[in-house]
């Protein structure tokens, strides 16, 4: 039956061998449990993945009538967490593998289209995902892809301001466009998406936080706490008007995007974070970089010994 949603645990093995495998759209949620200041669950990260998996396998339904998709369990699983209460790390290469193999195994069932949502923001996280999706897509020829990445950059880089303007017929101030910069933990757009999505369960307390600013990658701290507040961003700036415009512009890029892939075109380079280039994020550097001194001390101590 096509135009169907379905969540895999719920069906049997005989009706999941019965969806075509070139019209299912598998779509998979990854985000950890992770402190999110003192106003918001720890939840936050895993809710909103839950949330635009669901609501991107909507509007696919919605625009292509023809094709069901299959919701696998979200994995509430991250790497480079903030190490505080509330907060469950995982190593990269445990996020890796688990994420490689269950993509491995959807694509070992035949089901060619495969995309992961991920809404924890760190480097190694988004690396992490891209790599294990790479891989499955490079072995199975199929098209895993991890949809965050690239758009959450795009995001922090004010690339979607404009679009998110026009949704709410009023243009950011400088000021809002300085604090949407460094707005990337449980400040103005998580409170706000939480406030959409789970209202009770927001602490009217973030009306009172102050900005607490920090640059992402060099962790300079731009406004200054004298004890740290779980939170780098403007939670007192949240309203659900911003959450419902921000989630128009994430879902038609996102929907977008997918349909242009399972039409065969590829937008793996095109979503990849720019963090992908560099080998240190990479889920398995530390032991690759081990192993690679270990072979250049063998190779010179071999030609010391010949030498000798």
């Amino acid at each position: 039956m096509a135009g169907v949603i379905y969540s895999i645990e719920k069906l049997s093995f005989p009706q999941i061998d019965s969806l075509d495998r070139d019209k299912t759209i598998t779509i998979m949620a990854v985000s950890p449990l992770e402190e999110h200041g003192p106003h918001l669950p720890v939840g936050v990260d895993m809710f909103t993945a839950e949330f635009f998996a669901r609501h991107t396998a909507e509007l696919i339904i919605e625009k292509r009538p023809d094709c069901d998709v299959l919701m696998f369990p979200t994995l509430p699983l991250g790497t480079q967490v903030y190490k505080h209460i509330g907060s469950f790390y995982i190593k990269p290469g445990t996020l890796y593998d688990i994420v490689y193999n269950t993509g491995r195994s959807i694509a070992r069932y035949g089901f060619v289209n495969i995309f992961v949502i991920n809404t924890h923001g760190p480097p190694k996280q988004f690396v992490t995902i891209e790599s294990a999706c790479r891989k499955v897509s490079r072995q199975h020829k199929v098209r895993m892809v991890s949809l965050s990445g690239g758009l959450a950059v795009k995001f922090l880089k004010g690339e979607m301001y404009d679009q998110i303007s026009r949704k709410l017929n009023r243009q950011f101030t400088d000021e809002e466009k300085y604090l949407l910069k460094h707005d990337f933990h449980a400040g103005w757009w998580e409170t706000a998406m939480t406030q959409h999505l789970y209202p009770d369960l927001v602490d009217e307390s973030y009306k009172d936080l102050k900005p607490c600013l920090q640059e992402l990658m060099s962790k300079k701290v731009l406004a200054p706490n004298n004890d740290w507040p779980g939170y780098y961003g403007a939670p007192a700036k949240a309203d659900t008007d911003f959450a419902k415009a921000s989630i128009e512009v994430f879902t038609e890029h996102v929907t977008g995007l997918i349909l242009r892939s399972i039409d065969g075109e590829d937008i793996a380079d095109e979503l990849t974070s720019p963090f992908y280039k560099y080998p240190f994020f990479r889920p398995f550097f530390k032991r690759n970089l081990m192993i690679g001194l270990a072979v250049v001390v063998f190779v010179v101590l071999v030609v010391l010994v010949l030498r000798a």
